[in-house]
């Protein structure tokens, strides 16, 4: 249930400060919103206002990573363990520069953001273009199958879309295989 038409979209902790995303926190419990952390992890600035939370899994899956960059069911729980973690949105691809994923400095990854992230300090990080084990819609609808068993929460997908033909394909793997496939949510 969605008590609100307005929330707050992702944006990464350490693409923002520490004082905007509590800021933002604390803006999305007062307004009775959601707060989307991004693909950046959870941070504890993210929780300290006490506003719902969508956590974001980006293609470079941080903060629910193994030291692989593959996802890990672990890190998942842990993650929906927290109470203001309300779901889970799978973000499909890095489309700040299309064809060639993201990059992450090595100068901006403090040991907080490495921690948080689930990667090296000081290490240059890439975020692929798209996820690297998701090459289908059956691939994506087992991953949202994964995730939602993993963490027991809603769980959807965030995507640009440039054809209406991934619909198509998706609508019939989904009564293909059973409604109880289908993703919770689709941004």
């Amino acid at each position: 249930h969605a008590p609100s038409f307005f929330n707050v979209s992702a944006m990464s902790y350490g693409a923002l400060s520490t004082p905007a995303i509590r800021a933002l926190s604390m803006g999305a419990r007062e307004g009775n919103f959601w707060l989307n952390t991004g693909e950046g992890g959870l941070s504890p600035y993210h929780l300290q206002g006490g506003c719902d939370i969508v956590f974001q899994i980006g293609t470079a899956k941080y903060g629910v990573r193994d030291a692989a960059g593959k996802l890990d069911d672990d890190k998942l729980r842990e993650v929906a363990a927290h109470e203001q973690v309300r779901m889970f949105e799978i973000k499909m691809s890095q489309g700040a520069k299309p064809g060639k994923g993201g990059i992450l400095p090595g100068g901006k990854v403090t040991a907080e953001i490495a921690s948080i992230r689930g990667i090296p300090e000081r290490s240059d990080s890439i975020s692929p273009n798209g996820h690297v084990d998701v090459r289908s819609v059956d691939d994506l609808l087992d991953m949202v199958e994964r995730v939602r068993r993993v963490t027991g929460k809603p769980t959807g997908f965030k995507m640009v879309v440039g054809q209406l033909n991934f619909f198509e394909d998706l609508f019939t793997a989904i009564h293909r295989r059973g409604m109880h496939t289908a993703p919770d949510f689709i941004t």
